[in-house]
């Protein structure tokens, strides 16, 4: 899952573009765009990618993302009829909503703080997200300006909420040249796709064009862990994941989630949820 800048034509009526996605499942590439980023996550679920942080999401997922943050949502299964597609609703808007004139007006003040809050990632919950949800129904085209007020106020509603936290806290704050983002999502991306196997210091160091040692203390200075402490965090929610809906041995899940063998996949998922894997599975 190579990261993939993802060109997005804007339309020259609009300042945003709304998309609506109805598929078997979300599958889509570890990507990043220019463009800030509102999805809701209508059904499905699975996992979320923002920056370095993975997580479980499930259907009312709501997040706001900012410029230039890789991200993508991976369905835990395909669809098995119409009413179980993975929908989602999609809005995204230009960096420039936030650095022409329009930020400057002080009624519109609140954009610029929002604007550095959305580089990390936010998770909008409880009645903030469902006056949100409320208001996404940007499908009559033909009532644009409307349309670009009401994408005002969601911006405003969310920047006045604290029912939200941050996604990807760690990377909060870090001013990133273009350069910088592509290294970090390039190293990252192949994290995310070759956890389950043995990964290698040395190919992730090559990737970053740096020495091993220069590589292990640019990752932890970015990601504020270690890649394998992250390595390792995907490899237990994996795990988390198929003892929750698979019947697959507890010895099989270890081998399948990348651990090389089962006293240290017992030590690192005890250490991470307090629980030895068969007691997490008895939970389910």
């Amino acid at each position: 899952m190579k990261e993939i800048y993802e060109h997005i034509s804007q339309n020259n009526a609009n300042s945003y573009i709304y998309r609506y996605f109805c598929l078997p499942q979300f599958n889509g590439s570890y990507h990043y765009h220019s463009e800030l980023e509102l999805t809701y996550i209508e059904s499905s679920s699975g996992k979320r990618f923002v920056g370095s942080n993975v997580s479980d999401y499930q259907e009312g997922d709501l997040v706001l993302i900012g410029s230039n943050i890789p991200h993508c949502w991976k369905s835990a299964k395909p669809a098995q009829s119409d009413k179980g597609y993975a929908k989602a609703k999609v809005i995204q808007f230009s960096n420039d909503f936030f650095d022409t004139q329009i930020s400057r007006i002080p009624e519109l003040i609140f954009l610029k703080n929002l604007h550095q809050k959305a580089g990390s990632g936010l998770l909008i919950k409880g009645n903030t997200r469902a006056e949100i949800v409320k208001k996404m129904n940007f499908e009559n085209a033909e009532n644009s300006f409307q349309n670009f007020l009401t994408l005002l106020e969601i911006l405003y509603l969310i920047s006045q909420s604290n029912e939200s936290e941050y996604i990807n806290n760690q990377i909060s704050g870090i001013d990133f040249t273009h350069k910088e983002t592509e290294r970090f999502n390039s190293v990252f991306s192949y994290i995310v796709e070759n956890y389950t196997t043995d990964i290698n210091l040395n190919i992730l160091a090559d990737l970053a064009h740096l020495t091993p040692t220069s590589f292990c203390r640019y990752f932890k200075q970015v990601a504020k862990k270690t890649p394998f402490d992250v390595i390792v965090e995907l490899r237990i929610k994996h795990a988390c994941n198929l003892l929750k809906s698979t019947e697959m041995s507890i010895a099989d899940i270890c081998f399948e989630s990348g651990f090389g063998n089962l006293s240290h996949f017992n030590k690192e998922f005890k250490k991470s949820t307090n629980l030895t894997p068969l007691k997490y599975r008895r939970m389910f």
